[in-house]
């Protein structure tokens, strides 16, 4: 530890600029691969009208109730996929690229966004690699959207025909029944009075009902033969913002910030190993520590780093010189030895020991 420690304040800037750049080179090569170009539309609906009968919500607005429908469609495949065939997205893929339906309708999953922006107004984006395709997109999720819901309700629109149809043809029945028990009633009793004559009056009434009930049968076999009841049972709406192909790409910040986090911990891990291989790589020896583990030999001394000097020329001349040499600091001294017997095999032992 204390030489991976050593050796990063040795190389400080070496070992800091790969936590700066490989961040930094990072987060530019996301953005210059993982940019998506983003197109948007304004939708607003031009009928408020809310018709049970077709599934929408008396107690949502208009715009939740249409943004409820267009996001149950894109929970089919064969609409998704549908929508991709009328852009150019399936051009964007290599021939003989395998499963490209399932890819298209992934892709326009991940990409679509619809939000509800007021009571009568939606927002719809979609984004995308391709610039063209992501406005087509749009343009062509709402055009085929409108197209099955037409289709969907001139569907609904005939099997009520046929109901109406069948219900016409009873209300007739009833309706001359009723007609002729009133007749009847009216040929035995000339002299009856509506006002006075209870059964006429009940006759009468039950006559009139079977009437408005042709006559509301009719109207409705009307309204479904003009198609003017695709009104009441359809969302109408205008794009008031349409789609505009974009100029230039968007990086979701959700990305940026995974991409700084991802460089910041690779260039660390970088640094780090550069920090280890260099302490186990350089082993000269800088400080005492280093001489004590490569070599098992005792330290008797260390000497010290002399701050001050100036010149590092030798120092040559007289004692006077040396002594008047006042940058030059007394480390240390040899004591003299006395000339007794004992000094001298004291020094004889030194000498032996010097000389082995």
């Amino acid at each position: 530890m204390r030489r991976f420690v050593a050796a990063y304040f040795r190389h400080p800037f070496t070992l800091i600029l790969p936590a700066i750049l490989i961040p930094l080179i990072v987060v530019f090569v996301v953005r210059s691969f993982a940019s998506t170009y983003s197109s948007s539309a304004t939708i607003v609906i031009t009928n408020s009208f809310v018709s049970i009968s077709n599934g929408d919500s008396p107690y949502a607005t208009p715009a939740q109730n249409l943004d409820a429908r267009l996001t149950e469609a894109t929970k089919s495949a064969n609409f998704l996929l549908r929508v991709a065939q009328q852009t150019d997205m399936p051009k964007t893929y290599a021939k003989g690229t395998a499963g490209v339906d399932d890819l298209m309708v992934a892709r326009i999953t991940a990409g679509l966004s619809i939000t509800v922006a007021g009571a009568h107004t939606l927002s719809i984006s979609y984004s995308d690699p391709d610039p063209h395709v992501a406005a087509e997109v749009i343009t062509a999720y709402l055009q085929q959207y409108t197209a099955e819901a037409i289709q969907q309700a001139e569907e609904s629109a005939q099997e009520d025909l046929q109901i109406y149809q069948t219900q016409l043809k009873q209300d007739e029945d009833t309706l001359t029944a009723a007609d002729q028990a009133l007749q009847q009633y009216l040929q035995k009793n000339p002299q009856a009075d509506l006002t006075t004559d209870s059964q006429l009056a009940q006759l009468e009434s039950a006559y009139r009902s079977a009437l408005d009930q042709v006559n509301n049968d009719l109207t409705q076999i009307q309204k479904i033969t003009t198609k003017s009841n695709l009104v009441e049972n359809l969302t109408t709406f205008v794009v008031t913002d349409p789609p505009r192909i974009p100029t230039a790409p968007t990086v979701k910040s959700k990305t940026t910030i995974t991409a700084i986090i991802g460089g910041v911990a690779l260039g660390m891990g970088i640094s780090l190993g550069l920090i280890g291989l260099l302490a186990v790589a350089d082993r000269r020896i800088y400080s005492r520590d280093d001489l004590a583990e490569g070599m098992p030999v005792p330290v008797l001394e260390v000497v010290p780093r002399l701050r001050g000097l100036q010149d590092d020329r030798q120092i040559v001349g007289s004692e006077a010189n040396l002594i008047g040499f006042s940058q030059v600091p007394v480390l240390a001294t040899l004591p003299r030895f006395a000339e007794s017997g004992a000094s001298q095999d004291s020094s004889r032992t030194f000498s032996r020991v010097e000389d082995e």
